[in-house]
């Protein structure tokens, strides 16, 4: 992307530039969600009437920023890197000397190591690091990640949440993506740290949580994902003030078997679930959780890949649903020390059978040994959900999804054809079942 500038003026939390074509820096930095109700980002501030403040991500010359002192040279991580691991981290690093002065992306999938690396990152770059996450659960893990990865201690690791605002005289905070949105922390917290870390970094393209991609005057910002894109099509929010995607890796060798259950029952239909033209999401799976028939079907897939030894994943928006399937599994026989739930504070990872939420043991779960997912409820955007079962080949089975598709309602219909896009591309073989 070209952007008009005659000159940079100096880089901060943004890049202050001169040009003499403000307007179309203007609609250049002007972007609209593809939302059913979208929303407008300017990602820029007017300063006078030939000066204006853009993302510094744009910037592509190095230019003189805040100086930070490499504070973490008294600490050193215990991480023993696997080589693709090494090869990224030296990547970006090389990167970010040559083509993005300021920082960038990392993109790798699920279970590849991101955590490990963005630690080791930044114990290799040196500088005070914040690490902003948008769950409570990643803030769990960052924090004991730090803490089993290297010789930081408890005093070392700062949190920055609701009224918690922890970083004089630490190395590391972790804060809240939805807290510092609010931006009610002291101002001089935001000069204090020379590398920022964001995780899940596509979520800055939300609308709240945009204007953090740009608050902080860091010396870098780097950027974790396994999927930098956006159904609304904001990406450019943490293309432009992060920076690109400077290194990734490439998705698990080991491929899924997809079993796509067409399953017909009025009673799925979404009738009564559209109002105004719009289609209400949270009422259909309410339905769709109530549902008898089809959650003794899921339970029978459940059985099914118990029997065959295998650790099972079945992933829904309502808790009462999982309530409902894990009464239909045990029915089937299946006693209860072998079923766990994953949902909320209540992590039983060590079961056989783990019933969780998309919120739970979704972004940023670990769950070892996984070789079968179930989709409870449907989702268009199932990436990240799959990659929980394409981590490593910690078994010799190939993994398996089951996909129930609501054949009733022409709404899902569509949305697994979205799917069926996903595993077309990404699947080994995809079985069709229709009874």
């Amino acid at each position: 992307m070209i952007i008009m500038y005659n000159k940079v003026l100096s880089i901060n939390s943004m890049a202050l530039v001169e040009s003499d074509n403000l307007e179309a820096l203007r609609g250049l930095l002007t972007i609209t969600s593809t939302d059913k109700e979208p929303y407008t980002l300017k990602l820029y501030t007017e300063v006078s009437s030939n000066s204006i403040l853009i993302p510094r991500g744009l910037i592509k010359e190095r230019h003189q920023v805040k100086h930070f002192n490499k504070l973490l040279s008294s600490k050193k991580s215990s991480i023993v890197l696997r080589d693709i691991q090494e090869k990224i981290i030296k990547e970006f690093i090389e990167k970010v000397d040559i083509l993005s002065p300021y920082g960038g992306i990392i993109k790798a999938p699920t279970g590849s190591g991101k955590t490990v690396m963005a630690i080791e990152l930044m114990f290799r770059l040196g500088y005070k690091t914040l690490i902003i996450v948008p769950t409570d659960r990643l803030m769990t893990q960052w924090i004991e990640q730090l803490k089993s990865l290297s010789n930081l201690t408890d005093y070392d690791i700062g949190v920055i949440k609701q009224n918690r605002c922890e970083y004089s005289n630490r190395l590391v905070s972790v804060a809240m993506v939805h807290s510092l949105a609010k931006d009610k922390y002291p101002k001089e917290m935001y000069d204090e740290f020379g590398t920022i870390i964001y995780d899940e970094v596509h979520t800055l393209g939300a609308e709240t949580f945009s204007k953090t991609a740009s608050m902080f005057n860091s010396k870098y910002r780097i950027g974790l994902s396994a999927t930098p894109r956006r159904k609304d099509g904001m990406e450019n929010v943490f293309f432009y003030h992060i920076g690109e995607i400077l290194c990734s890796i490439d998705n698990p060798t080991d491929k899924p078997s997809v079993i796509m259950d067409y399953y017909y029952d009025i009673n799925t239909h979404h009738k009564g679930c559209v109002w105004g033209g719009n289609f209400i999401l949270p009422r259909y799976l309410n339905r769709l959780s109530k549902n008898v028939n089809r959650n003794k079907r899921i339970a029978k897939y459940v059985q099914m890949a118990f029997t065959k030894k295998r650790k099972t994943l079945v992933l829904s928006d309502r808790i009462e649903q999982l309530k409902g399937i894990h009464r239909e599994i045990i029915s089937l026989g299946i006693i209860k020390d072998n079923i766990g739930f994953c949902i909320g504070d209540e992590k039983q990872l060590d079961r056989d059978i783990i019933l969780g939420t998309y919120g739970s043991a979704g972004m940023g779960m670990d769950i070892p040994g996984l070789s079968c997912l179930i989709f409870a409820t449907p989702r268009t955007d199932i990436e990240q959900a799959v990659g929980r079962i394409l981590r490593h080949k910690r078994t010799e089975v190939v993994p398996i999804v089951v996909d129930i598709i609501d054949e009733a309602s022409l709404i899902m219909k569509k949305w697994s054809d979205k799917r069926l896009k996903f595993y077309k591309q990404y699947a080994d073989d995809i079985k069709y079942i229709r009874r």
